[in-house]
């Protein structure tokens, strides 16, 4: 299941590197610079519920990889150290979500930073949606920003077993940081052709979007949290 923000970083990925925005200025500063161990660090920080979102860092090293040309073509080595290494860092700071949650248990919703991440009544509505869901929420969460962080957190609180809640978690990731990570390689890999086509690369947005506000809808109306 797809997080509804996918149509957005569909359009900021592709319209922002083809016009040298924020997305280009974010790579060209930032993540060509410190590369990779970058990257991980900000999906590490968004998954403990910093307001980042993952897609950027995602996509960001989806075209960082783009650029690892050997002969014309990307080894697949380097596929599968950028993926690998941004699957990581989604992974870690989602376990340390559980085991924060296992951890310490119903007392760390009173610790400052938690409480303002989630207020009682969010709480309630992360305890009914995991207890209704179990396993199946796992996954759905790991795919909405702002849901994934508080089922996380219940998921410890209330026990899950980790290797139960990995399991969820990493199927679930299979699918959504492919999907930003070949969007960035594909802008990356494509950057002539998105600004020669641009046009037609807007209609299938459009479509794109459309979609995404369909899924989206029908997700809200069963995730209360």
């Amino acid at each position: 299941m797809f997080p509804a923000s996918i149509a957005d970083a569909a359009a900021s990925v592709i319209q922002q590197a083809a016009e040298g925005g924020w997305f280009d200025h974010f790579i060209k500063e930032h993540a060509t610079e410190w590369g990779l161990p970058f990257l991980w660090f900000l999906l590490l920080i968004a998954g403990l519920g910093v307001p980042l979102p993952e897609d950027i860092p995602i996509a960001s090293a989806g075209f960082l990889c783009a650029q690892q040309l050997v002969d014309g073509s990307v080894p697949w080595h380097q596929h599968a150290l950028y993926l690998g290494g941004v699957y990581s860092g989604v992974i870690v700071g989602d376990s340390i979500v559980y085991w924060l949650g296992h951890t310490y248990g119903e007392a760390i919703l009173n610790r400052p930073m938690i409480a303002r991440l989630m207020t009682p009544a969010r709480v309630e509505k992360a305890r009914a949606f995991f207890k209704t869901r179990g396993a199946l929420a796992v996954i759905i969460a790991r795919n909405i920003a702002g849901v994934r962080f508080p089922t996380f957190l219940m998921a410890g609180i209330t026990r899950m077993g980790y290797w139960k809640f990995i399991f969820c978690d990493g199927i679930s990731g299979l699918v959504s940081v492919p999907f930003y990570f070949y969007l960035g390689y594909g802008a990356g890999k494509n950057m002539d052709a998105i600004k020669e086509h641009l046009p037609a690369v807007i209609v299938g947005l459009i479509v794109l979007v459309v979609v995404v506000i369909m899924v989206k809808k029908f997700v809200k109306k069963r995730v209360p949290v």
